[in-house]
């Protein structure tokens, strides 16, 4: 406040100056229209005064000349505290609404392994608490992968059409449901029936049932059945393995081109996170990607996996470049460095996600 109590007091000294200049050159309009009527010896005094006064007001105007730059400064400087004003307001509705969101986010256990706790966006959320990887970050923090979520934020806008492949217990789910809206469409499918219901759970007690559908069901190349796999304190490990091989549970699988036969259906933003079976899912959604011209995947990309289900990295790679894409690596602090697709085709392990695309996703 003290800056702008300065910056009024200059702007006063200003309008101080302005005045006296007036008052100078009216003093001066009236000293030569005086000579008009004198002569001689009067005529030569009323030079001098005339003289006095005009270097009075030359005065007058070099000291105003520095200050009047001083008062394009002060203008400028108070545009900026009213920029810091309106920021800081904005910091403390943020502040407020979080704050709000704290004190009524009281995880519930429900019994039968079932928690109800919050998104730190708000959101409820049904959580199995067996699991020690997501669950206990969901329950602690509301936050899971913040990162990626940033980023994934970012691709969803209002009205997008997302599909969220690898579910798991709904997080990206939830969160793509509210960033779409208004007039967004999610759907989410998750092999695990478990989680699957808790998903459908949240979607219901956060409004969303009109817009988000939960479906399920593996995703594949084609329709069939498979064992999926999984360990309840690991929820985000559970993969999908063909009839027969040894798994823990038998699971539905879907072709999205089966599923979305419909021509004019296309999709905007894609998550995918399926352990290993990208691939197939893939294969089995080459008409929907390329009818959905605009496009944008997040996708888990990890070449063992990948070649445990019958499609090595190469393979993956070669599907993508064919339909138009270009590929970026998302860094841990959800920036994104362009990839090509010939390394990517190169690596034999470990895991990495890319965003596929065949457009700039943050033109500019």
């Amino acid at each position: 406040m003290s800056v702008v109590v300065g910056a009024q007091r200059l702007v006063q000294r200003i309008e101080a100056l302005d005045e006296s200049v007036g008052q100078r050159l009216t003093a001066l309009e009236r000293a030569i229209d005086d000579v008009r009527h004198r002569s001689g010896a009067a005529q030569s005094e009323a030079r001098e005064q005339i003289g006095t006064l005009a270097r009075d007001v030359r005065g007058v105007l070099e000291r105003q000349a520095p200050v009047a730059n001083l008062s394009a400064q002060v203008a400028e400087l108070k545009a900026e505290l009213n920029q810091v004003a309106r920021r800081q307001e904005e910091i403390l509705a943020y502040l407020a609404a979080r704050l709000n969101t704290l004190v009524g986010a009281h995880s519930i256990y429900l019994g039968d392994h079932v928690a109800l706790t919050f998104l730190d966006d708000g959101q409820r959320i049904y959580v199995d608490t067996r699991d020690v990887g997501i669950s206990s970050h969901l329950l602690s923090y509301g936050r899971w992968e913040p990162q990626y979520v940033s980023l994934f934020r970012r691709l969803v806008r209002p009205g997008a059409r997302v599909l969220d492949l690898g579910a798991n217990q709904g997080v990206y789910t939830l969160i793509a449901a509210s960033a779409s809206a208004p007039g967004g469409e999610v759907h989410a499918f998750e092999a695990n029936p478990h989680l699957a219901q808790l998903t459908t759970r949240s979607v219901q007690i956060n409004g969303h049932g009109a817009r988000a559908h939960v479906h399920a069901l593996a995703v594949g190349e084609a329709e069939g059945v498979a064992h999926l796999s999984f360990d309840d304190a690991w929820s985000g490990g559970g993969s999908v393995r063909d009839a027969g091989g040894g798994g823990t549970t038998a699971c539905r699988v879907v072709a999205l081109d089966d599923v979305f036969a419909d021509g004019s259906f296309t999709v905007d933003v894609i998550k995918m996170d399926v352990e290993g079976s990208e691939g197939r899912a893939l294969r089995g959604m080459r008409q929907l990607l390329t009818r959905s011209v605009g496009v944008v995947m997040m996708i888990e990309f990890a070449p063992e996996m990948l070649a445990g289900m019958g499609t090595p990295a190469p393979d993956v790679t070669a599907l993508l470049a064919g339909l138009g894409f270009r590929a970026w690596t998302i860094r841990d602090d959800a920036t994104l460095e362009v990839a090509s697709w010939s390394d990517l085709a190169a690596l034999r392990e470990g895991v990495r996600n890319i965003l596929v695309s065949r457009h700039d996703p943050f033109p500019g």
